[in-house]
């Protein structure tokens, strides 16, 4: 499955839906589902509120298919280029008023799927997801 969708944080209850039709309509499973709920949320609000602000093109593509037994979500913007995962994981051993704020969004998105994967590549920010289906 394939949507276009724009720099509008309302855009998120439309990715949100076709996120939740294409595990209706296939082989996802729950948790999957969940998960995959919980990163995209937090990818596109990153994308949106941060990404495009910059940027001419506010189009974001958000790809979503089975690959290899496993749910695989892509998500294309022509923002600033940022590789999210390059970015370090917070400290969670502090207590919370020590801790810098930011980069917990992140830490989830790394912790709930299998893998990930950032590239930039002709003025595309470019981020692959994959999380496991259970039979």
């Amino acid at each position: 499955m394939r949507i276009e969708l724009n720099s509008n944080p309302d855009e998120i209850a439309t990715a949100m839906a076709a996120l939740q039709a294409f595990a209706e309509s296939g082989a996802v499973d729950e948790a999957a589902a969940q998960a995959a709920a919980l990163v995209l949320d937090e990818l596109l609000t990153n994308i949106i509120s941060y990404g495009l602000k910059e940027s001419r093109r506010d189009q974001i593509i958000l790809e979503l298919d089975i690959v290899d037994g496993s749910l695989q979500i892509r998500i294309t913007d022509g923002g600033v280029p940022f590789n999210p995962f390059e970015q370090p994981d917070p400290n969670l051993d502090l207590p919370l008023e020590q801790r810098q704020p930011g980069g917990l969004g992140i830490y989830l998105v790394k912790k709930y799927m299998d893998e990930y994967n950032y590239e930039y590549r002709d003025g595309q920010n470019i981020v692959t997801l994959r999380r496991k289906l259970t039979a």
